[in-house]
């Protein structure tokens, strides 16, 4: 009997083959784009930042004025004032503030001030514009007197000229000190002098000038974004390819074990009048292989491990997968043992498999847990070389100190 076919070629696995380059070629393009992908959007922050530090960001010196009420939130993104100007805008607050407080005080006439009145020491238009305190009122009082006896001493003759002069000074002196802290117009001209410190600083930037550079920061920021959301996009279809592409590689790997089988068995040369000549049926599914993964390096106590478990061809019909559980931690103590066996259904190409761990408070080492998938007794399924996966265990129980003596 004399077969013939094609076993000397790769044309049953150059599909497979192609199915590969072009899934490569895809990531490879993928991975381009998300190359470009990053430096645009690095290239989109700088400007942002530089934008940011120019014309929108509020300084610490702004951050200063804003605090005191010397400028309001909003101007501080529109403006640009330098420490110069902070320096002098809080001077010439203070002074305002000062001068006001002043005036506040003036404009009230005490008891105090209104005695002196009623004496005709003070005008009654002094008395709302000055703070006399009781000691200096009580020594107005005094040296009016002593100015009056002065003044009739003077003209008796029982004073001199050069008393009366003294008496009539020190009652001046006192007075004028009294009367003199702070006038209407020294309050106004304080006032203005902030104002227009004030406006000197706010009118670096106009409103139109501070609408151009908040829209050139939105288009900036929407595009940056538009960007990113391309980036994330274009990193989830790459991980769905490197998937596809791993299953590839264990169907690639088992029709070129196919094919060496094939090759091999041309040559053998035997005495037998009988040979027998499995014929691969198209419509009758591959035996899938397996392929096991964790997916974390650790689990804290009270979580869950889980692994997750792929075939390298869609399922026709539900697989009964069988595994052991390995490992340093202790079954049904450190993590609760689930059945030696997971079913992945039809139609579905991974199973996940969940072991809930326990918690204690042991005082103990990392532990282990490992499953490690077994092979069925029927062959319904092979495995890869990647039939185990280890999750490591976090204790967060600290040691408990006693100090005696």
């Amino acid at each position: 009997m004399s077969i013939g076919g094609g076993f000397d070629s790769l044309a049953s696995v150059a599909p497979q083959t192609l199915i590969v380059y072009d899934a490569q070629k895809v990531i490879d393009d993928l991975l381009l784009r998300v190359d470009e992908l990053v430096g645009d959007v690095s290239d989109e922050l700088v400007d942002l930042d530089e934008l940011d530090r120019e014309r929108l960001l509020r300084t610490d010196v702004e951050a200063d004025l804003v605090s005191l009420g010397i400028i309001t939130d909003a101007q501080a993104y529109e403006i640009d004032v330098t420490p110069a100007e902070a320096s002098n805008l809080v001077t010439l607050e203070k002074a305002q503030r000062d001068a006001a407080e002043r005036l506040r005080l003036d404009l009230h006439k005490t008891d105090v001030e209104a005695d002196l009145v009623r004496r005709g020491i003070i005008t009654d238009s002094q008395a709302y514009k000055v703070d006399v305190t009781p000691a200096e009122a009580s020594n107005l009082i005094s040296l009016d007197r002593a100015e009056q006896a002065a003044i009739y001493g003077f003209a008796v003759g029982s004073v001199t000229y050069a008393e009366h002069a003294a008496a009539v000074l020190a009652y001046a002196d006192a007075l004028e000190a009294a009367v003199a802290n702070v006038s209407v117009a020294a309050h106004a001209a304080a006032v203005l002098a902030y104002a227009d410190g004030l406006e000197a600083a706010v009118a670096d930037v106009s409103v139109a000038e501070h609408a151009v550079a908040v829209q050139a920061y939105a288009d900036a920021l929407e595009a940056a974004v538009e960007e990113s959301a391309e980036m994330t996009a274009a990193t989830d279809a790459l991980e769905d390819l490197r998937d596809e592409q791993q299953r590839l590689e264990y169907r690639l790997a088992a029709a070129r074990e196919t094919l060496r089988v094939a090759q091999a068995g041309r040559y053998v040369l035997s005495a037998a009048t009988e040979v027998t000549v499995s014929i691969d049926d198209p419509d009758v599914p591959d035996v899938p292989i397996l392929v096991l993964r964790a997916d974390s390096e650790t689990v804290s106590e009270s979580g869950m491990a889980t692994f997750t478990i792929e075939t390298t061809v869609e399922l026709v019909e539900d697989l009964d997968v069988f595994y052991v559980l390995e490992g340093t931690a202790t079954p049904d103590v450190d993590f609760n043992a689930p059945d030696g066996d997971i079913t992945m259904k039809k139609g579905l190409e991974r199973v996940t498999l969940s072991i809930p761990i326990r918690a204690d408070d042991d005082v103990e080492a990392d532990e282990s847990v490992t499953v490690r998938l077994i092979v069925e007794s029927s062959g319904a399924y092979r495995l890869s070389d990647r039939d185990r996966a280890t999750i490591q265990i976090k204790s967060a129980d600290l040691p408990e100190l006693t100090l005696t003596g």
